[in-house]
């Protein structure tokens, strides 16, 4: 409400709060000697005069005091997001009623259906919301995670919400006999972290709580990608979390995600020792963790037998070899357009595609298509990976090719680490660094 229509109110309310009976009231006086005051316009303004202010005086004490409620009921205490698939964010004030309901994308928007939201208390909001995703199939046995994340400029406050609200939304999950996953922060509008997340969130068009959850994942795990993860739902990133054993720090993690999705851990050893030709017994260094492809789920199984190593990419649903590669003594024998389907012919991490154009001879150093022995790729990755200050197990996309401009021979090596991509050639003869360049992506 602003100055003008309190106005308009005050002037309405003092018409109206004094009636004018001067005349009706002389009309009725017989002028009678000594008894009887003649009365003018300005007798009466000083007898009524009080009166008129004093109506002025409550009847803005009572518009200013209204105002005062209607702000102190519309401002926003907190911001709640609760994230599953359907991303949703709530505003709430400090008795906890919602100010505002937004669907952020279009799963949220079909959760909240018709739902007018605005004004309830926050418990009864987000029963209906978890109703809703109940209903129609978003949070169930096979995906029953989810994000709630708090934004409070008091940071004990935001976390007896948290606390509060976690407490309540597993509770509602176990009434419908579903064992909860629930990943909880808080988060903050300002500070490095909170832009991080902010950009990420703008770029992407996800929600601040799944972007803060998505950059502290690839904070501790270099090998996935906001690219990566920005398609995944909660449960699908909560997987990756518990496989790769990452610890997200400031994050509360309760029970335990499904993966009754996907074939399993278990089943995608079983099947790469099938497509390796090897029992269990026979190998070592058996590793088998969730990951991610181009936004497909998928398990990677890693072992050793003999002098060779093996890494396989299992589709996590379908149970297909996405990807077989072994290397032994440093030469890759890569299989996989033998077992798998299109989507990962061009996988980023083909080990096929970094050494085309060249063969490798006993002792690791490739012999080029004029038969002259160079470094090796082994050699070339090496070096470009030193000057970058990065380790291979930090880094992701290596690629290395070896390629002829006009009759010198080098390598190209590309890889990227973190947001930044990196692009160095290396001369296949004498080791020496003839070009190197890095840039951010946005």
């Amino acid at each position: 409400m602003n100055n003008r229509e309190i106005e308009e109110r005050i002037k309405c309310a003092v018409e109206h709060s004094v009636p004018d009976v001067r005349q009706a009231l002389l009309s009725q006086c017989n002028e009678v000697e000594g008894k009887v005051i003649g009365m003018n316009d300005n007798t009466v303004r000083k007898k009524t005069g009080w009166r008129k202010y004093a109506a002025m005086a409550a009847v803005l004490i009572l518009l200013l005091g209204g105002v005062g409620i209607y702000r102190q009921s519309s401002a926003v205490d907190s911001i709640i997001e609760l994230d599953v698939n359907p991303s949703i964010e709530l505003s709430v004030n400090k008795k906890e009623r919602v100010v505002e309901a937004k669907a952020l994308n279009d799963d949220a928007a079909t959760i909240m259906e018709e739902m007018d939201l605005k004004g309830a208390d926050l418990d009864v909001a987000v029963n209906a919301l978890i109703g809703s995703m109940l209903k129609h199939g978003y949070l169930s046995e096979l995906q029953n995670s989810i994000l709630i994340s708090v934004e409070n400029g008091d940071a004990a406050r935001g976390k007896e919400l948290e606390e509060r609200l976690v407490k309540e939304i597993d509770q509602l999950l176990a009434a419908s006999s579903i064992d909860g996953a629930i990943l909880s922060q808080q988060v903050s509008a300002d500070g490095d972290a909170a832009e991080g997340a902010d950009k990420l969130a703008q770029t992407y068009q996800i929600s601040q709580g799944k972007a803060a959850l998505i950059e502290k994942i690839i904070s501790q795990d270099a090998l996935l990608s906001a690219e990566d993860l920005k398609d995944l739902n909660i449960n699908q990133l909560n997987l990756l979390l518990d496989s790769r054993k990452l610890e997200i720090q400031n994050t509360a993690s309760t029970g335990k995600a499904s993966d009754k999705a996907y074939i399993g851990a278990a089943r995608a050893q079983e099947i790469a020792l099938k497509a390796a030709g090897l029992a269990e017994s026979s190998v070592t260094a058996l590793k088998v963790e969730m990951d991610v492809e181009h936004g497909v789920m998928t398990y990677e199984v890693e072992f050793e037998s003999g002098n060779a190593e093996y890494e396989y990419e299992i589709d996590a649903v379908s149970g297909s070899v996405l990807k077989a590669e072994r290397d032994v003594d440093g030469v890759y024998d890569d299989d996989s357009d033998d077992h798998s389907d299109d989507r990962d012919n061009d996988h980023d991490n083909d080990h096929s595609d970094r050494y085309s154009g060249a063969q490798s001879n006993a002792t690791g150093q490739t012999v080029t298509e004029k038969n002259q022995t160079d470094i090796g790729k082994d050699k070339a990755v090496s070096i470009a990976l030193k000057h970058a200050g990065l380790k291979e197990s930090g880094v992701s996309g290596l690629k290395a090719e070896l390629d002829e401009d006009d009759g010198t021979w080098k390598y190209e090596v590309e890889f990227r680490a973190g947001n930044v991509e990196y692009d160095c050639e290396i001369d296949a003869a004498s080791g020496a660094i003839l070009k190197y360049e890095k840039e951010a992506e946005d």
